[in-house]
């Protein structure tokens, strides 16, 4: 049944209501001058009183009948949502896996500037320079990539401070999980920071004071009120069209999964800064 043909019997049950009412206030005043009529009508009344009771929990299931048929439709929206970001998913693994296929040819060839140059165009960084970040207490992956992000900050005018006082090492981390923890940490920075009409800069801090503690700020436009509480959750984002929403979700993901709390610890006009802090043991 389609929602115009239950509003029509909402419609319905409402008038038979109201005669009901008008029927009874007249049967009163017949009851008055013409009592043989209302012997006559007295059972009719009894039985459109139950009419009338039973109409009334009749549009509540009607209503109720709205509501989750209301519910249905978003559902079914959401449902063809996933189902186009699925299919986009696999479009995407399809093609990482070709790039991986290719850059492992030229590996085998020995062709390692071919590589090196078919990753930079994947990646659209140019410039890469690991020699920038040999001074770095960091592990070799990480200091690949703070080296790309370095590269960024030249090409996009931003000024990226790293100050890390603390062996990363010493830490039971999987380097890998920490790599993505950082990575989707800064290329938000850098995005904000990119689009800041004065001052741009990017700032990483890791140090260690009875927990093992990662910073990152940014300079930029703040983040919206109404979407600071719901900022780790998945599909939520301010860089519409070139944004997946993903990234904080998979910060607090891997975060959680060492012990670990990550936090939006401000962001205003001057800067945005997340915080994590990861137990010693």
């Amino acid at each position: 049944m389609k929602r115009s043909g239950k509003g029509k019997i909402i419609i319905t049950l409402i008038l038979a209501q109201t005669c009901l009412v008008l029927f009874i206030i007249g049967a009163d005043i017949w009851d008055e001058g013409f009592p043989a009529i209302a012997a006559f009508f007295s059972p009719i009344l009894f039985l459109t009183g139950l009419l009338g009771v039973s109409s009334f929990f009749i549009v509540l299931e009607v209503l109720r009948l709205i509501e989750k048929d209301a519910q249905a439709e978003v559902t079914k929206l959401q449902l063809e949502e996933l189902k186009n970001e699925n299919l986009i998913l696999r479009e995407q693994r399809h093609d990482v896996k070709n790039h991986f296929q290719v850059v492992l040819g030229f590996i085998q060839l020995k062709k390692y500037d071919l590589a090196e140059d078919y990753i930079k165009r994947i990646l659209n960084e140019k410039n890469i320079n690991i020699r920038k970040i040999e001074g770095i207490n960091a592990p070799e992956n990480i200091k690949v990539l703070l080296s790309n992000k370095m590269a960024l900050a030249a090409e996009k005018t931003i000024e990226f401070n790293i100050d890390i006082r603390s062996r990363i090492e010493d830490y039971k981390i999987d380097t890998f999980d920490l790599t993505r923890i950082l990575s989707n940490l800064l290329t938000n920075a850098f995005y904000a920071a990119e689009k800041a009409k004065d001052f741009k800069r990017v700032s990483l801090s890791i140090w260690e004071d009875r927990k093992l503690n990662i910073e990152v700020a940014n300079t930029g436009v703040p983040i919206p009120e109404n979407i600071k509480d719901k900022i780790f959750e998945p599909g939520l984002t301010t860089k519409g069209e070139k944004g997946d929403g993903m990234g904080l979700y998979i910060v607090r993901k891997l975060t959680r999964k060492y012990g670990g709390k990550v936090n939006l610890i401000k962001s205003d006009e001057q800067e945005t800064v997340f915080g994590i802090k990861f137990p010693l043991e």
